[in-house]
């Protein structure tokens, strides 16, 4: 008996199978559109043939093939290939393409040269050195290639008419629990072997699988996918076949929706200049500064950097503003550029004064995407995510922090993936800048090293004189005033309990603290008495809510037009620039297209009371209506 079960039957070309990724899905139906694009799903799957060089061949580790699906929809065009600028997959007519049509097979293990059946292989693109096949992590529910992809997929026999669903992943559960601020986990489950610590960051460990428990729920994946699934029914409108070969070109700005700055006749003036840097993506960067002609600067720093050699950017830059009554106009900006050994000053009305503007747009929106955004809030709220996940169970503020945590860990996981990527395959951030992998993670993890609750307010941000068309300082303290009286009101409610569960609180501080990279001067993100706990608690729900929504919704308002401002700045157009231009459109699109988990809509009745009463305040700066409970996008 058991030498009949383990038996296995070795795979040969010509033959058809089911192909299933590691996570248990399959490939299944197409996403019929100009292009036809390879979906995944745990049921429905599909048909698909080995083509080899030599029919009825037994399949040997190293063979190179082509996979045809056996799709009716497909007609002729039933080959399976990688497009060349995203990788991302398609199925186009056989000899198109004969290295993006043809893939490698590897098999994971060595334990021989024959592939059978059950067998886990790599699938690696023959065009594209090391690029594997692998599920999609930016459009869930398709695939790509990735270079150096772990994703490891199954042949299956077509005679297994049923999967063998006890070797997948568990399915979502039939029960949608999202609306359950007080998730019960399994008494089996420890959390401190669940949530693993990054190697070398107090975050999640992004290449670990994420327990069940925080994946997201079917109220968000809608949410999400309904924006994907859009950009995906337009994709032949996107991408437009150029005679290069063949090859893409995006031609994303033509057809995606305007944004602020697109519609602004204006938008080149330099009082729109000053509005930007006080109400736009990345607030709360203006210093006041004495003895100087000018009384307010904007600085921006890239140190040792290595930058791309056609790239442009500066080691430093700073715009300075002269306070005029309750105005501020713009004096100058001062740069020194990479290769450049002089420093360049321009005043409005300098032959390179418009030029110098966008070049500190340049260097603020690649400031602004590594340091506010993905890392002063997603990261420095995975910090808190992580120790409040590996001890906080019985404790009461479990209550308030799980709605502001919900989606945090997840999309954290996928972010970095995709807007950093790793050694092996850049992120749209280092893509899109002149800056490689390396220094965009040491700029990140330089940032996380300034950041504490400790004693810190949004009033360490706003400015000390009154300037007539500042909003973020309004709308930043009234809501750091509502969530103080919020928390304040919930600690002394639960002020029992939370003493009594102290022991978890404690468990947590000591997490926050062993896993900080907080410089030591700054001192810990210990927890030492209720004070601590309560300005912990302020901080974290103001930076869930308040500030990355003001960041992460903005981005296309100030992003959205290529012509205003990109996150790479080029001394000689390439090819690759239309590319990479359309890549910044689509993905600031994603990013502020999904307004899931928003207060008005879920939030504690206190909680959205004090937003309504105080939205005079507040809205001129940002729309209530669109700040988010916590950091799922």
């Amino acid at each position: 008996m058991t030498a009949t079960a383990t038996k296995k039957t070795a795979i040969k070309t010509n033959v058809t199978f089911y192909l299933r990724h590691r996570n248990g899905q399959y490939l299944v139906s197409v996403d019929k559109g100009r292009y036809y694009f390879p979906q995944l799903d745990t049921t429905g799957q599909v048909k698909l043939q080995l083509k080899g060089r030599n029919n009825n061949q037994q399949l040997k580790d190293g063979d190179t093939v082509k996979i045809c699906s056996q799709e009716s929809v497909l007609g002729k065009k039933d080959i399976l290939g990688a497009f060349a600028d995203s990788h991302n997959c398609y199925y186009w007519k056989d000899g198109y393409d004969d290295k993006k049509q043809s893939w490698y097979i590897n098999k994971v293990k060595d334990d021989g040269d024959v592939i059978c059946y059950g067998d886990e292989v790599y699938i690696t693109n023959v065009s594209y050195k090391n690029q594997r096949l692998a599920a999609d992590t930016r459009y869930h529910g398709y695939i790509t290639t990735k270079k150096n992809a772990l994703d490891s997929w199954i042949i299956e026999s077509i005679d297994n008419q049923q999967p063998q669903k006890s070797k997948s992943k568990p399915a979502k559960p039939d029960t949608d629990t999202e609306n359950n601020q007080n998730p019960e986990k399994p008494a089996t489950e420890n959390p401190k072997q669940q949530f693993i610590y990054a190697d070398g960051f107090p975050t999640f460990d992004s290449t670990k699988e994420l327990p069940q428990t925080v994946q997201p729920t079917r109220h968000w994946q809608f949410n999400f996918l309904t924006s994907q699934i859009g950009l995906k029914a337009v994709q032949g409108l996107l991408t437009i076949p150029t005679q290069n070969n063949g090859q893409l070109q995006l031609t994303a700005a033509t057809y995606l929706p305007p944004n602020l700055t697109r519609l602004n006749p204006d938008k080149y003036s330099d009082e729109f200049f000053v509005e930007r840097r006080l109400n736009g993506f990345n607030p709360g960067q203006m210093k006041r500064v004495e003895n100087q002609p000018w009384q307010y600067i904007i600085r921006y720093e890239f140190k040792d950097a290595q930058v791309d050699d056609n790239g442009i950017l500066p080691q430093y830059i700073e715009a300075r503003f002269c306070l005029d009554g309750e105005k501020l106009n713009p004096h100058s900006i001062q740069y020194l550029l990479y290769g450049d050994t002089e420093t360049q000053n321009q005043k409005p009305g300098d032959s390179d004064w418009e030029w110098s503007k966008k070049l500190f747009r340049n260097a603020e929106f690649v400031s602004h995407e590594l340091r506010t955004h993905l890392g002063a809030t997603h990261l420095n709220m995975d910090q808190y995510a992580m120790a409040y996940y590996r001890n906080i169970d019985k404790n009461p503020i479990k209550q308030l922090l799980h709605p502001h945590f919900e989606g945090l860990l997840k999309i954290d996981q996928q972010g970095i993936n995709v807007l950093i990527g790793d050694e092996a395959n850049e992120g749209t951030v280092p893509s899109l800048t002149c800056l490689n992998y390396q220094d965009s993670q040491r700029l990140l993890k330089e940032n996380l090293k300034y950041l504490t609750y400790r004693n810190w307010t949004p009033r360490q941000q706003t400015l000390p004189d009154y300037i007539e068309n500042n909003y973020f300082d309004t709308a930043a303290i009234t809501m750091w005033n509502i969530l103080t009286e919020y928390v304040k009101n919930f600690c002394d409610e639960h002020q029992q309990e939370i003493q009594q569960h102290w022991s978890e609180i404690q468990a947590m501080s000591d997490d926050l603290s062993s896993h900080s990279i907080l410089l030591p001067e700054l001192g810990t993100l210990d927890i030492k008495n209720i004070s601590d706990l309560r300005q912990m608690l302020i901080y974290i729900i103001y930076i869930c809510t308040f500030q990355h929504s003001w960041v992460n919704n903005k981005q296309y308002e100030d992003g959205g037009d290529i012509e205003y401002a990109t996150l790479g700045m080029w001394k000689n157009n390439d090819p690759a620039v239309a590319a990479r231009n359309a890549q910044q459109l689509i993905t600031l699109w994603n990013l502020t297209s999904v307004r899931y988990n928003l207060i008005m809509d879920i939030g504690s009745t206190e909680l959205k009371n004090a937003l309504w009463e105080n939205r005079d305040k507040i809205n001129p700066g940002i729309d209530i209506n669109s700040i988010l409970m916590s950091i799922s996008i």
